[in-house]
């Protein structure tokens, strides 16, 4: 069976997903994030670059990072950005492990943060990486 796309704002490519089992969250290349559940969306917003992680586990608080160079933490009832952290580069992708988020920047820099207070805790750039070798 084909998958039906429902972003609310026509095709746009999914750059970035978040699933627990019973909730998605995803990120798209026109900027847009959306939280559902197994019925229904439930949060919608935006950055204004594409968006290059998310991460959600059906509580109030979202967090989606975005080549914007922002990460941003939302209120999933209102939609709202409440607080954000913008990095010095674009960010290529993010995990998310207990309470803190790794982001990849475009120039190689590795920035780990809190998500609670959202703030920088320390960065690095990876040097000398050439490839790993088996």
């Amino acid at each position: 069976e084909e998958a039906e796309a429902d972003d609310g704002d026509g095709t746009s490519e999914v750059t970035a997903l978040a699933f627990d089992g019973d909730h998605v969250a995803s990120g798209h290349a026109c900027g847009a994030v959306f939280l559902r559940n197994t019925s229904r969306t439930l949060m919608r917003a935006s950055h204004e670059g594409v968006v290059t992680g998310v991460h959600w586990e059906g509580g109030a608080t979202a967090f989606s990072a975005s080549a914007d160079r922002r990460l941003a933490q939302w209120d999933v009832r209102t939609g709202t950005r409440v607080a954000a952290l913008q990095a010095k580069r674009p960010i290529l992708c993010m995990d998310v492990c207990e309470g803190y988020a790794a982001l990849g920047l475009d120039d190689g820099s590795v920035c780990v943060c809190s998500l609670s207070p959202l703030r920088l805790l320390f960065s690095f750039k990876a040097r000398g990486i050439t490839g790993i070798r088996g």
